[in-house]
């Protein structure tokens, strides 16, 4: 049965894909708000997270269709594309995106310079990796569903190893996705946390398991911390594409659950602002 947080997310998502069919990918994010205050540098901010039951893995080709993971993946994970903070689509690692005159074909140019958290430079056969993992026949991810437009989809979920996925690698800067029949909103699709890139040589070195803290997304943060089913933290990425903010240095994220997760956060906060 579907919980508010999900009719509210996918609420956004139809809001994000309506105005991207209306108007396209936009090149930058909006404008972040302002404030007149003076700004508090190093500071440290507790976040509750409410994870509903659902298994905290960190990682975004693992993890389900919950709302809580939109909100803090993206973050890390990045990809692409992204939301901007009005639910809109935006260019993330992609500095350019082309589509086709018939609407089958994406073409994408990454970022000049873009790295990951490890500092390892991407390249577009990263991203071929990445989703090739999502798509996995012995690990599906749980968010799959957001790569059904994929050209060879069907085929490939029907058990056909020999089906062709539409993506690839170009060169090392360009990625082409190409969709089984056209799909004015697939971006919004494309900016989910699914569609995100992993340093493959950081996958590599440290396993399933590890990669999540070593600096293997390309977001604002890091994953530097994770107690399981206790709390993770995050820390910024020194080598994100924008200067990173010097208000906040470090989120703690304690995790909740069960029938007393929203007046345990409520309470975390009160404490917080009573201090």
């Amino acid at each position: 049965r579907p919980t508010r947080r999900d009719l509210l997310r996918w609420s956004a998502l139809i809001a994000g894909a309506a105005a991207t069919a209306q108007f396209g990918i936009r090149e930058t994010a909006a404008a972040p708000a302002r404030q007149d205050a003076p700004i508090v540098e190093g500071a440290e901010i507790v976040v509750p997270f409410d994870a509903y039951g659902q298994e905290i893995t960190l990682d975004p080709h693992r993890s389900s269709d919950y709302g809580g993971f939109w909100v803090m993946y993206p973050n890390v994970w990045g990809g692409l594309l992204r939301y901007d903070e009005m639910g809109r689509v935006a260019l993330d690692l992609a500095e350019r995106a082309v589509r086709s005159r018939d609407g089958l074909k994406y073409t994408f140019t990454i970022r000049d310079g873009a790295t990951y958290a490890s500092g390892n430079p991407v390249i577009a056969s990263d991203f071929i990796a990445s989703w090739n993992r999502a798509l996995d026949p012995a690990n599906l991810s749980p968010m799959v569903a957001f790569m059904e437009p994929l050209k060879g989809y069907a085929e490939w979920i029907g058990g056909d190893s020999s089906a062709q996925l539409g993506m690839s690698a170009t060169d090392d800067r360009t990625v082409v996705v190409e969709l089984a029949a056209p799909l004015t909103y697939f971006p919004s699709f494309m900016a989910s946390f699914i569609w995100a890139v992993v340093d493959p040589a950081v996958l590599e070195a440290t396993g399933d398991e590890n990669f999540v803290l070593n600096g293997a997304g390309t977001g604002p943060w890091q994953f530097t911390e994770y107690e399981r089913n206790t709390q993770f933290v995050m820390e910024p990425n020194p080598n994100y594409y924008d200067p990173p903010s010097p208000s906040i240095t470090r989120i703690v994220w304690p995790v909740l659950d069960g029938p007393d997760a929203a007046s345990a956060a409520l309470a975390k906060y009160q404490d917080e602002n009573a201090a």
